[in-house]
């Protein structure tokens, strides 16, 4: 069949083909009107060690020693040489006191193990819903919150996640029971040496726009082969037709 009999076949039928395009997009644009706004908001939580045990003699105290090391180049004059020396000395790792040279790389891959366990143990909803409801049963809208969060670690030692509700008063409830319900657990997997801090950056509370465009384009696309599909499907069972009286 050639292009030009694609193009009479669907100018004959030209009602049927616009009128099921265009109830696409009618169809989809009133199914994304009267869905209900919802709020989102992002709360961050960023793990680290307060504490640095030495457990050897630290490179801070090898550099008093040598400040011509490997990790430090030589320099041209002796004054620059003398500032290099007195920044490299007065370096701490944190503020409680100096560390091992390996220490940064343990706390590395302690952070990390710690987030991937709480990233896995949250990605269930039945542990999402005792950190976000604790000993609460819950109603549709609470289920909805639970099955809608979502939680993602973007950098090792770093959390996000993403809390979501029809209604603005939740949120304040949900900051506060997931940190301290995260913080608890925390507490129970630190040691007294070397206790686990946890730093919150909450967002600000903020409604979700609908995707017009998306949901428009998409309409658009989906309308146009399904107005096709029925014109070309009216056309074969009208030749059907015709192929029946005739004989």
């Amino acid at each position: 069949m050639e292009l030009k009999q694609f193009w009479l076949i669907i100018k004959a039928d030209k009602k049927v083909f616009f009128a099921v395009w265009l109830g696409c997009v009618l169809i989809a644009s009133l199914i994304l009107l009267t869905r209900p706004i919802y709020y989102e908001s992002k709360i961050g939580f960023f793990f680290t060690r307060q504490n640095l045990v030495p457990t050897n003699t630290s490179f801070v105290e090898k550099s008093k020693n040598n400040t011509q090391t490997d990790l430090s180049p030589k320099l041209a004059n002796e004054k620059e040489n003398d500032l290099l020396t007195e920044s490299t000395t007065n370096f701490d790792y944190n503020q409680t006191g100096s560390g091992h040279f390996y220490d940064y790389f343990y706390i590395f891959e302690a952070n990390s193990r710690l987030v991937t366990m709480l990233l896995k143990n949250l990605s269930e909803p039945d542990f999402r819903q005792q950190f976000l409801f604790p000993e609460k049963s819950l109603n549709p809208e609470e289920e909805w919150i639970v099955n809608k969060t979502k939680v993602e670690s973007p950098a090792p030692g770093f959390l996000i996640v993403t809390l979501r509700s029809h209604q603005q008063e939740y949120f304040a409830s949900l900051r506060q029971n997931l940190t301290d319900n995260l913080k608890e657990l925390v507490d129970q997997l630190a040691t007294v040496d070397n206790p686990i801090k946890i730093v919150v950056y909450p967002a600000a509370v903020k409604p979700v726009a609908k995707p017009f465009r998306l949901v428009l384009a998409g309409s658009l696309v989906l309308g146009f082969w399904l107005a096709i599909f029925i014109v070309f499907w009216r056309h074969y069972w009208r030749e059907e037709e015709k192929n029946h009286v005739q004989e």
